[in-house]
């Protein structure tokens, strides 16, 4: 990573961020921001001198509080503002300011201010941010300016897809015989097919499928706990619940266990039983898997890959490690 001591990424979808650094005599390896537990949900709370991203944010904005802010791109052409110790600032800040929150204890709690603070390291500090393949290019326009605008002059704006090319071209091309490579990642509820060529480096060919990232397991595990409490407290509304509910469906999916008898904290202060059977998730019908597989069909095909012994599938974010 040429001559610098230090570098600091971001790595941004419309749904998730994270903030790594990479030192060359720390590890040589890019780590975890302290300032947070990264990937976090991009939302964002102002508070009177900081701003929280996350899982914080997020239920701050669930439980209605001032202030916050979720879908930030999708709200970027709106004239929407927030307030930061006392300053009224556009919300295309935002993300700027949240930013620099994180930098600013990099330097203090990482860097021991060894090298300045970040006033100091504005203009030299080598900072990118890594864009997923539903970041659109007016967007990835937009976040370049609005750092460079800010005084970050060695700021870049780079695709994720390019270092999953230099990772098939300089690596998994010496170890296995492929003609392309599939990514398939999904945040949300979309679900994006990319397709690399082994023998190429032009901009990779990619389709979003709107509402196909979405695990249908979820919801029905959902719904089997949110049975489970209602009948022991009937004042209980779901909207207040959400969060909790779907953290607890999302951790039994993403375990392996075959059976659960859990609890759960609400929003009423109080724990409620639960119980869980995984052999229940395989009588799940959903059309989806139908759709998804109609659309790989045809996504295969109008790129002529008729082959699929020759092709390689990676699976990326909620999609990785999903049945």
């Amino acid at each position: 990573m040429d001559s610098d001591s230090y570098k600091i990424i971001i790595t941004l979808s419309h749904h998730r961020i994270s903030f790594e650094y990479w030192q060359r005599d720390g590890g040589n390896r890019l780590v975890p921001m302290p300032k947070g537990k990264w990937p976090a949900p991009l939302a964002f709370y102002c508070s009177d001198s900081s701003i929280v991203i996350g899982e914080g944010a997020v239920r701050a904005a669930h439980t209605g509080i001032s202030n916050t802010f979720e879908n930030y791109f999708e709200k970027l052409g709106e004239e929407k503002y927030y307030t930061i110790a006392g300053q009224r600032r556009p919300i295309r800040n935002l993300l700027l300011d949240a930013a620099e929150d994180i930098f600013r204890d990099f330097f203090s709690s990482v860097l021991f201010n060894r090298l300045g603070s970040l006033t100091e390291n504005r203009a030299s500090m080598p900072l990118t941010i890594v864009c997923e393949s539903d970041i659109k290019p007016n967007e990835k326009a937009f976040l370049l300016g609005l750092f460079k605008d800010s005084g970050y002059n060695r700021v870049i704006v780079v695709d994720y897809s390019k270092y999953i090319n230099r990772y098939i071209h300089e690596t998994l091309s010496h170890e296995c015989d492929f003609d392309h490579v599939l990514v398939i990642w999904t945040e949300d509820t979309d679900l994006t097919f990319t397709l690399l060529d082994k023998t190429s480096t032009n901009s990779p060919q990619t389709k979003i499928l709107r509402g196909l990232g979405i695990d249908p397991r979820k919801q029905y595990v959902e719904n089997l706990i949110w049975d489970c409490v209602i009948g022991r407290n009937i004042w209980l509304q779901r909207e207040n619940e959400e969060d909790a509910i779907s953290k607890a469906a999302q951790d039994f999916i993403n375990s392996s266990l075959p059976l659960l008898n859990g609890t759960i904290l609400l929003s009423d202060g109080h724990e409620y039983y639960y119980s869980l059977n995984r052999k229940s998730l395989d009588y799940i019908t959903c059309n989806g898997g139908v759709s998804l597989s109609e659309e790989l069909d045809a996504f295969l095909c109008n790129h002529g890959i008729t082959n699929r012994s020759r092709l390689v599938l990676f699976m990326r974010g909620l999609t990785a490690g999903n049945e």
